[in-house]
């Protein structure tokens, strides 16, 4: 068996016959065999970008933090910066 660290607690994982399975390496639950598309499986949650800290501020409220985790054991996998979509008015 092989394992490719894809995050802290994310690893992609080839076994002998060459089925791939990207997991959580806390609980080892699994996120598909694709490992550029495991976050459609992780589980989401978005906050103020002021929860980074105060310098955030300069950013003016136009971002959001996305943190994905694994929908199993809650380990964190990563967090990003994104932009908020603003509807048309």
């Amino acid at each position: 068996m092989i394992k490719y660290r894809l995050g802290e607690n994310i690893e992609m994982v080839i076994d002998q016959s060459g089925v791939r399975l990207v997991q959580c390496t806390q609980c080892g639950a699994g996120l598909g065999e694709s490992p550029t598309n495991w976050q459609e499986q992780a589980k989401n949650w978005d906050l103020p970008e002021l929860w980074a800290g105060p310098l955030m501020s300069d950013l003016g409220g136009r971002h959001h933090l996305e943190q994905l985790f694994c929908p199993s054991c809650g380990a964190l996998f990563e967090t990003r910066i994104k932009e908020v979509q603003k509807h048309p008015d």
